[in-house]
């Protein structure tokens, strides 16, 4: 769905991108809260019993009848054929190359790429998985620990929105950069997590990795490798975003069990943020490919 979006737009693909990151952020960053309030009253069999009709059935039907793959099956163009001024194109687009998902990973750019997203979805899920253990081992309580996601929806809210639109007109590099300090100064703040200032730091943290996430997952993609492939290499990336969301939480439990805290995977987290803004300046766009025979 997300991939179809992204064919619909070039111009604007980063703006676009962002509305519909929207629904997702608030979805991801509220989940807890709305997950809780549904396990406490229906337990936790009942919430999948009711999450389940919801996502089978309706949004089905609505991507059934509703759902179009490109502007062109439809006799239409991106942007609905509207050519921006030049200072308005995204710096890095290439105007015809379409990279063979081969062809996109020997390029350091991608795995810089895939690298953030993948830490971002692990520290995220890991973290959003055991934050009652997280502030329980801090002292604080079960209600203290969910209330931080209202908070850091709406700081990832706003900068969803703001980076979808600055991202049509500056390089992709210095949103990763900025998702890579987000997870530092969350990470740090659950090293350090035992006072108000620290339990500001992990939303701050947690609101920018989230805001930049929609972005940095999707928008590279049709922008240095094209949308003749996008399905391909969209979805290897995103293959790793899920195992990185999966493996997450195996990492708290296993840190808190061996180390008897979350210590370890915090600091595990930020060695490998520190690693992608080291890498990140080299992020630029890719030559395109030689012709093929």
């Amino acid at each position: 769905s997300r991939n179809m979006v992204l064919k619909w737009f070039e111009a604007r693909r980063g703006l676009a991108n962002a509305l519909v990151g929207v629904a997702t952020t608030v979805g991801f960053s509220s989940s807890p809260v709305i997950f809780n309030a549904m396990i406490n009253r229906y337990d936790w069999q009942g919430a999948w019993r009711v999450l389940g009709l919801a996502v089978g059935i309706p949004f089905a039907l609505v991507f059934l009848l509703m759902a179009r793959d490109n502007p062109r099956e439809c006799g239409l163009l991106p942007d609905n054929g509207v050519t921006p001024s030049r200072n308005r194109k995204a710096p890095e687009t290439h105007p015809s190359a379409d990279f063979t998902l081969r062809e996109a990973q020997r390029t350091l750019t991608f795995w810089v790429f895939v690298a953030m997203v993948t830490l971002s979805a692990l520290y995220f899920t890991g973290l959003t998985f055991n934050i009652v253990s997280v502030f329980g081992e801090a002292g604080m309580s079960r209600a203290q620990a969910v209330a931080i996601f209202l908070p850091a929806s709406i700081i990832a809210l706003i900068l969803n929105l703001g980076a979808g639109w600055v991202s049509d007109h500056i390089r992709l590099k210095y949103l990763v950069m900025i998702q890579a300090v987000g997870v530092l100064v969350s990470s740090a703040a659950v090293l350090y997590l035992s006072t108000p200032a620290t339990v500001l730091l992990l939303i701050i943290g947690n609101g920018i990795n989230g805001g930049m996430f929609g972005i940095v997952v999707n928008v590279p993609w049709p922008r240095f490798y094209g949308t003749k492939n996008l399905g391909r290499i969209s979805g290897f990336a995103a293959g790793w975003a899920v195992a990185g969301s999966a493996v997450g939480p195996y990492l708290f439990s296993l840190a808190l069990d061996t180390f008897g805290g979350y210590g370890a995977v915090s600091i595990l987290a930020a060695a490998v943020a520190v690693a992608v803004l080291f890498l990140a300046p080299f992020a630029n766009r890719p030559d395109a490919p030689l012709p093929r025979s």
